[in-house]
């Protein structure tokens, strides 16, 4: 699978994968980036070559939303 931080929330009012803010945004960031660098592949952000090769995570981290919705 994918080596990515995924920050709240996993889900949004749509349903779709789009970007779901939380009140505390910027401090789930700042804990996934703080995360991610202590692991220099997971930072890189590079895909999951055989399953998914045209994933990329800017500083290994995501909303979780943003990467798939999961409802509930």
């Amino acid at each position: 699978g994918s080596l990515v931080v995924n920050y709240p929330f996993d889900d949004d009012e749509q349903g779709i994968a789009i970007y779901s803010k939380s009140p505390d945004d910027a401090v789930f960031q700042m804990l996934a980036l703080a995360y991610s660098k202590e692991n220099a592949k997971m930072y890189q952000g590079s895909p999951c070559k055989d399953m998914y090769p045209t994933e990329y995570f800017p500083h290994g981290i995501t909303n979780g939303a943003q990467w798939y919705n999961v409802p509930g």
